[in-house]
């Protein structure tokens, strides 16, 4: 299950690599700076869109910042489709029921039901399910790598 504090750890670690501090990563990736310090103190968890910001900007994988994988396996990435048309992609192409996600994951329906209508997306914790279950990497599961 996804750590907040690993998150928070390799997204310090990024910028210290990149030499960049939070006022000018929320100005580069267009969030506010207190949310950067945050996700940095491990308070908060980002959204799938901010998520994908953060990796496009850092040129990573989403499960490399979310440290997942130990190991950055970038590569050039599709643009990310709406999640909700990726997500009933997911159910088809790996032939799995919503009720089985339910099940396996303790994700409610009505949520399944709400990423699949596009009224909302879902929170890293359940990102990291939702990849799991399907047995892909984030990346595949939000369609930046095909």
């Amino acid at each position: 299950m996804f750590i907040l504090s690993n998150f928070s750890e390799r997204l310090s670690e990024l910028m210290s690599d990149r030499e960049i501090n939070a006022p000018k990563l929320a100005e580069e990736i267009g969030c506010k700076r207190n949310t950067i310090n945050r996700y940095l103190e491990g308070i908060f968890a980002p959204s799938l869109n901010v998520l994908i910001k953060l990796a496009d900007y850092f040129n990573c994988t989403l499960d490399f910042l979310l440290a997942i994988d130990d190991e950055n396996r970038a590569n050039k990435f599709m643009p990310s489709p709406p999640f909700a048309n990726r997500f009933a992609y997911m159910f088809e192409h790996f032939n799995k029921r919503k009720s089985e996600l339910r099940d396996q994951t303790g994700i409610p329906e009505s949520a399944i039901y709400n990423w699949l209508r596009g009224d909302t997306t879902p929170s890293a914790d359940n990102i990291v399910l939702i990849s799991a279950f399907f047995g892909c990497t984030v990346d595949y599961l939000v369609g930046r790598e095909i």
